[in-house]
């Protein structure tokens, strides 16, 4: 159901709980995989997404520069700096 499906920042960020910065940032930082619009916003794959999602609900932090060891940690807000 979720193959092939995308979902838009706020989409995400609803699921992570999470500011849509945040989401943003994650992507610039390649810790959460997405494609870029032509018109330059990102898209998230969701089938992907629900894979880090369950992993960080299941505790499966992983390595510590992961969405999910963010997430499983509450290290979830960018600060700008």
């Amino acid at each position: 159901m979720l193959a092939g499906r995308l979902l838009r920042t706020r989409e995400v960020a609803q699921l992570f709980q999470v500011s849509e910065r945040t989401v943003a940032e994650w992507a610039r930082r390649g810790r959460i995989p997405s494609v870029r619009t032509p018109g330059g916003h990102r898209l998230y794959p969701a089938d992907q997404v629900r894979r880090l999602l369950v992993a960080s609900e299941s505790g499966d932090a992983g390595d510590q520069g992961s969405v999910t060891s963010e997430v499983a940690n509450g290290k979830t807000e960018t600060t700008g700096r």
